[in-house]
């Protein structure tokens, strides 16, 4: 198992870790419209050196998204809605900056961007950065806040690391877990009383449940579903 520290990372990716703490003010977000936990996922941020390696931006979210799907009291803000929504108003990238800059809280979004978080009726944000190296050891820094009042706040962050093929997929699951894990202190210290009802019991690994979509007359492995994953969000 590889572990890389945060320090392994750009100095630009590092004093941004630090600052994630911070809030922004954005335009207040409507209250949501059930009584779920409405999750909002963003595309992570490439700070690789290596080729071949962006194709994780969209991949992370979107496998994220397909884990958290599963609990009850969860509702996943489409992230094909949020790309043709941002579209409309736009945007060009489903980050909070630029692609040469990633903005954590403290950092203000693009216009676009800022309209479709207030429209999105979400209670939490999660997006992150990843960083592969050249023996495979990969590390992803997932922030997860809470949108309360227009402001991000700090809810926690999932840090997982490993070689980014054979254990992608256990890191996709860490993300998964260390939401469910923060989801308690998220009731009453953020304000969100339908946290409580949130329930991931019976829920699938990642590779699990795209096994079960994916396999026809076999069960696919592992390294065949990686691969699917892979030419699924434009890997050559």
């Amino acid at each position: 198992m590889y572990s890389l520290s945060i320090s392994t990372l750009p100095i630009v990716a590092f004093l941004l870790f630090s600052c994630a703490g911070t809030e922004r003010e954005q335009q207040p977000a409507p209250a949501a419209a059930t009584d779920n936990v409405t999750v909002l996922l963003f595309d992570f941020k490439d700070y690789s050196k290596e080729p071949g390696t962006r194709w994780m931006e969209s991949a992370i979210p979107d496998l994220v998204a397909e884990n958290l799907s599963q609990g009850r009291g969860i509702a996943i803000v489409p992230r094909d809605l949020l790309r043709n929504k941002l579209a409309e108003k736009g945007g060009t990238s489903l980050r909070t900056a630029a692609d040469d800059a990633l903005a954590l809280p403290g950092f203000a979004p693009e216009e676009p961007l800022r309209k479709l978080i207030a429209e999105s009726g979400a209670d939490i944000l999660i997006q992150g950065i990843y960083y592969v190296t050249k023996d495979g050891g990969m590390q992803i820094v997932a922030y997860i806040y809470r949108i309360e009042n227009g402001s991000f706040k700090d809810l926690g962050i999932a840090q997982p690391a490993g070689d980014h093929g054979k254990d992608f997929f256990t890191m996709i699951d860490n993300i998964s877990g260390t939401f469910g894990s923060l989801l308690p202190r998220a009731v009453k210290r953020f304000n969100l009383p339908s946290a409580a009802r949130v329930d991931f019991r019976g829920a699938k690994k990642i590779e699990d449940l795209l096994r079960e979509k994916l396999s026809r007359e076999r069960p696919l492995t592992n390294d065949e579903i990686l691969d699917h994953v892979r030419t699924s969000h434009g890997a050559h």
